[in-house]
């Protein structure tokens, strides 16, 4: 879908990140596939439950009404998710959860996971494991948009946000520096370059081996006799 020429498209924080991680993803239209969306869903159910009373057969109860044709087989990642995140005390209550947000100025949009009464101000739920330290650079992106979002919509410096590693139990807290905004609004220009029909350059060190679209996009060798006509 290419925008139109001198406006300018909202764009979901998603189709940002992917861009970051590889532009040639999103212009031969990348999407999740259904497992990794249902490992997402489950995570995102866990970390609601966190800090109620929710037991695993209400957990799953309510992902199954939300996401009807989830394999049983999820049931088990569900269990090993919740034990992990309840061998660590301390989850904090939000305020709301599934809060839309947007920039009017930059034009992006998306949904915060979670909003607190206290900094770090909101979360951000993930269904990958947690790195050894820190918190990777595309979560890094995730939390500096979102801030962006919420900046614009309270009025209010955002300066730190969370990010919830579910599957290892972990949640570490994301300072936002200038070198993430600036990085953001990077991946927000080669998103929309893309969108709008320009064909992406490869960046330095592309996930190939990762990619369902690594055939289509990688150079093949040549023939000596193609080279001598």
């Amino acid at each position: 879908m290419k925008q139109q020429e001198g406006i300018l498209q909202e764009l979901p924080l998603s189709t940002v990140i992917t861009a970051s991680i590889c532009p040639l993803k999103l212009y031969y239209g990348y999407s999740p596939d259904k497992r990794s969306i249902w490992r997402h869903a489950v995570c995102r159910q866990v970390s609601s439950s966190l800090g109620t009373d929710a037991g695993e057969d209400d957990i799953w109860e309510e992902l199954c009404t939300i996401h009807p044709g989830i394999e049983p087989e999820f049931r088990e990642y569900m269990v090993h998710c919740l034990a992990a995140c309840t061998a660590r005390p301390g989850w904090r209550p939000c305020r709301e959860s599934d809060v839309p947000v947007r920039s009017e100025r930059i034009k992006v949009f998306g949904n915060v996971d979670k909003i607190f009464e206290s900094p770090p101000v909101f979360a951000v739920t993930r269904s990958s494991p947690a790195p050894r330290a820190g918190i990777y650079a595309t979560d890094r992106l995730r939390v500096a948009g979102y801030a962006l979002c919420l900046e614009e919509m309270t009025g209010l410096p955002v300066r730190s946000g969370s990010v919830e590693y579910i599957p290892d139990g972990i949640v570490r807290t994301c300072e936002v520096r200038p070198i993430d905004r600036r990085r953001f609004l990077a991946a927000l220009k080669t998103a929309r370059r893309t969108i709008g029909g320009e064909v992406p350059s490869r960046p330095g060190n592309p996930p190939c081996d990762r990619c369902d679209h690594r055939d289509r996009c990688r150079p093949q060798g040549r023939r000596l006799r193609d080279l001598l006509g």
